[in-house]
């Protein structure tokens, strides 16, 4: 019959399928290509068979990467079977399935506002001819949503894969498991926009397995969700289980994509993050700065996600330093990533005021409170016109804002400030939410600071309710509030309900972190006050010794809360008339004070006792001494005319007079 007749064309189109199967991709086009060449003269340019070939061809050319000859071949194959659908020749099934086959052609050619159109035509087709729930209809979903999560249209994202997954678990058919996962992946990144993290977690999690299942252990695609899971355990304090899947995803993208990749680079800064929760400083920054190499060295393309990465590897690195008090690297390093981001998305974006937070936290930890503020009221400002005035993030900024206020003793500003928060942690998260609770805490100090003991009992005893609710009654921050309650109660005389308290909170601490740590001796001190002040001396100098004793094992013996705790037990010893063993502790905690700026207060008041004793034991050359330095340095602190200041002076003049006088 010849090398051109129709029989020829059509084994030659046969053999070409059977290539394709095999993957012998050259063999199939030529195959494809000559049946073409003999079908169009035989049977004309509209025949379905020329279609069929064209399609198949422009198949062919899309996997080669040349998408302009594959849209402009299975286009032409579109155009031929609509013709013969309108005249009832062709079934509405394979014009949907070229349909199907041209969109994913610009799918994968970066097209996708022409391939969203294209597979939205094959979805109406398919719906039309097989019904809602045949998984054709499941397949224009999967790839409709993917690329309208690639567009962050995640309202739409979300419905068309949720419906997506409905067929495909109807269906359930282990044919479809991986097109699945796919689905569930997608819809996994959705609810992590959303901060759906339990339902995102889900989607993600049932992603690995049937990955696993259809793909094996080591398949590339098991990279993506083991990174996600990582990620959303990260925040969760959940290190060691985020690290497994991270180190999962981590060797994956090293041995797929290369050590040199972006995928590889995402994946290790994940892996860094959990080396900061664990304290791992100089392993996260070694990570980090491979990291920042590996960006870097994309950057020249302009891609504005790889010059996000970077600023996001430079605050990273910015809190590692802060955390090691190196605080000039801390700034330099968030200061770079603030000017990236301010030139990728201007000054009022989110993540600017994300990194302005992260700065005024360095400001605030470097005791530099002005410039702080001015960041985190910048940070605000942000939060307020991109969230607006009563988002979680403007609370959490409020709060800051609050906490730094009341290190300047501007507690007005302070408690306005965390009643904001208040508000909007109670609008958000309700009454017990446990942010409520710290920040309850936060106006009990305010109040505490401002001498509203009232009102600052009421706030630590809110924050009490809602910890023991929301925490448990062992957890440490129960243990900070009774401790804060009793000492209230301690001011309205009612020591034994003080005792009650501060002896728990002491109890929680010590289950908690042992005996020796040094909120034990915070602890200890704190009951020593009360008892002292109670008057039962006894045991006042037995908590105040065991506090001694954790001080000097932790701190030394020339710390400041050494001093404190001598001075407190000179006093009792001075009230019990042992003034050998009074002077003994006055004048070790002189010795300490004078070693510590900032002691001039604490100095004043031991010299004060001290003169004292010196007064009673008639040495009144060594008193005078005493109360003369106590008054001057009174007079410096707390001015000429502190009840403190004249108190001094007027032992100054007593002991100048017997001196005179020479009895």
């Amino acid at each position: 019959q010849g090398s051109d007749a129709l029989e020829v064309g059509h084994t030659q189109h046969q053999i070409g399928g059977i290539y394709d199967q095999l993957e012998q991709f050259d063999n199939s086009l030529e195959c494809f290509t000559e049946a073409l060449r003999i079908f169009e003269p035989s049977l004309g340019e509209d025949d379905l068979a020329v279609a069929l070939a064209k399609n198949n061809i422009g198949i062919n050319y899309a996997r080669r990467k040349d998408y302009t000859k594959a849209i402009e071949l299975c286009s032409e194959a579109l155009r031929i079977r609509k013709l013969h659908a309108e005249e009832g020749n062709q079934s509405r099934c394979d014009v949907a399935d070229t349909t199907f086959n041209l969109a994913s052609i610009y799918d994968e050619a970066e097209n996708y506002d022409k391939a969203l159109k294209l597979y939205s035509e094959a979805l109406a087709s398919y719906r039309e001819s097989l019904g809602d729930d045949d998984i054709e209809v499941a397949n224009c979903l999967k790839f409709i949503g993917v690329i309208l999560v690639a567009r962050h249209d995640y309202d739409e994202a979300q419905h068309t894969l949720l419906e997506a997954v409905r067929i495909y678990k109807a269906e359930d058919s282990i044919l479809h498991n991986v097109d699945l996962a796919t689905v569930l992946y997608n819809l996994g990144l959705v609810y992590e926009k959303r901060q759906d993290l339990e339902k995102a977690l889900n989607c993600h999690a049932q992603c690995l397995r049937i990955r696993k299942s259809e793909l094996g252990e080591n398949d590339k695609d098991i990279a993506h969700p083991a990174l996600h899971i990582g990620s959303i355990y990260l925040p969760r304090g959940k290190v060691d289980e985020a690290l497994v899947f991270l180190n999962t995803a981590l060797e994956l993208y090293g041995s797929e994509w290369g050590k040199e990749s972006g995928e590889y680079a995402d994946a290790l800064s994940k892996v860094a993050e959990a080396h900061i929760a664990q304290e791992e400083y100089d392993l996260a920054l070694s990570e980090l700065h491979v990291c920042l190499s590996i960006f870097k060295k994309k950057d020249g393309t302009g891609d504005s996600e790889n010059s996000e990465k970077i600023a996001n590897i430079l605050s990273l690195i910015g809190t590692i330093h802060n955390r090691q008090v190196e605080y000039e690297e801390a700034m330099k390093f968030y200061s770079g990533a603030l000017k990236i981001r301010i030139k990728l998305h201007g000054k009022n974006h989110d993540k600017v005021a994300t990194t302005m937070m992260e700065i005024g936290n360095v400001l605030e930890d470097w005791g530099d409170s002005d410039e702080a503020l001015d960041c985190y009221s910048e940070c605000l400002r942000i939060q307020r016109l991109r969230q607006g005035g009563d988002s979680i993030a403007v609370a959490e900024t409020s709060n800051k804002l609050g906490g730094v206020h009341a290190e300047r003793e501007q507690h007005d500003m302070a408690l306005k400030s965390f009643d904001e928060a208040l508000t909007i942690y109670k609008s958000h998260l309700g009454n017990n939410a446990v942010e409520v609770g710290h920040t309850w805490h936060q106006m009990g100090k305010a109040h505490d600071a401002m001498e509203q003991h009232d009102e600052s009992l009421h706030c630590f005893t809110e924050a009490l309710r809602i910890f023991r609710t929301q925490l448990g009654e062992e957890d440490l921050t129960v243990a900070l509030a009774l401790n804060n309650v009793g000492v209230n109660y301690a001011r309205r005389k009612e020591y034994a309900k003080a005792i009650e308290l501060c002896s728990e909170a002491l109890r929680i601490r010590k289950v908690r972190l042992g005996e020796e740590h040094l909120d034990i001796a915070d602890g200890l001190y704190n009951l020593a006050n009360i008892l002292d002040e109670w008057r039962r001396y006894d045991e006042a100098l037995k908590f105040y010794s065991q506090a001694l004793a954790i001080y000097r094992t932790n701190l030394g013996d020339d710390d400041i809360e050494v001093a404190n705790c001598l001075q407190f037990m000179g006093t009792i010893f001075m009230k019990e008339n042992e003034q050998n063993r009074a002077l003994t502790c006055f004048n070790e905690a002189i010795r300490i004070y004078r070693q510590k700026d900032g002691g001039e207060d604490e100095l004043a008041g031991t010299l004060f006792y001290l003169g004292r004793i010196f007064a009673k034991r008639a040495e009144f050359k060594s008193s005078l001494d005493c109360f003369t330095e106590s008054y001057q340095l009174r007079k410096s602190q707390l001015g000429e005319n502190h009840v403190d200041t004249v108190e001094a002076a007027r032992f100054v003049a007593a002991i100048e007079r017997k001196l005179h006088s020479g009895r």
